[in-house]
């Protein structure tokens, strides 16, 4: 069951129930016990994912991003220096809406990959991976709303209620093919989340090597979506 939660200030759509207690919090609660380190492979994975999965979807990826220090990125508050250490570029692109809606959700998925391989995937790890990984991500995934007429419902909202002329997406349908996507690119997020981590930085020769290694061919390497489209000719960062 999919459920919108608010914690400091943030707001969310996760189907995981809020481990934490009532009012606002800092860094020590806001990590779900996870050390510096861990939290860094967690974010390498979430920008890995991103770009994995928008490669296989034909976007333009640009390049991928992980900062060694949280003071290199700008505007924190409390919890998120565990969270928000990198970003991935796109250069211009016109592509469907459920492939952006798809690569926009890519992350976080990776993320919750990583934490449940590495048997650090507990109640509250998963639900703050959604809490500081999707609240982002999702606020631009509302934002598509704002450039064409699109219905999101999670799981439980009424079809009928679509408003006329909009599109309709159902997003608890479209996290579960981000999974299968994610999956599909487990091999290519790896390599890319690896290089981060040594390097900080990979452009888009170095993710066009790591995919000719990593996803030659394969579901990875050709995946499709349909729904629309959305164009922006000044590229995009998330």
């Amino acid at each position: 069951m999919w459920m919108q939660v608010g914690v400091n200030g943030r707001v969310v759509r996760t189907r995981y129930w809020s481990q934490l207690p009532a009012g606002v919090h800092g860094a020590d609660l806001m990590t779900g016990g996870l050390t510096w380190e861990q939290a860094r492979f967690r974010e390498a994975h979430h920008e890995a994912g991103h770009a994995a999965v928008g490669m296989a979807l034909g976007l333009p990826v640009n390049s991928v991003h992980l900062y060694a220090d949280p003071a290199a990125v700008p505007g924190l508050g409390a919890g998120e220096d565990m969270a928000h250490l990198g970003h991935t570029a796109l250069g211009p692109f016109d592509a469907d809406v459920r492939s952006v809606l798809l690569f926009l959700a890519a992350g976080v998925r990776a993320a919750h990959r990583w934490l449940a391989e590495q048997e650090l995937l507990t109640p509250r790890t998963a639900f703050l991976n959604d809490l500081l990984g999707s609240a982002g991500d999702q606020a631009r995934m509302a934002m598509l709303t704002t450039a064409r007429p699109v219905y999101f419902t999670w799981g439980a909202d009424r079809v009928s209620d679509t408003p006329p002329g909009h599109d309709h997406i159902e997003m608890a349908t479209l996290y579960d093919q981000v999974d299968d996507l994610v999956r599909d690119c487990w091999a290519h997020t790896t390599a890319i989340a690896h290089h981060l981590l040594n390097r900080g930085i990979a452009d888009a020769d170095v993710l066009r090597g790591l995919h000719r290694v990593q996803a030659p061919a394969g579901p990875c390497s050709n995946a499709t979506a349909a729904n629309g489209r959305w164009r922006n000719d000044t590229g995009a960062t998330r």
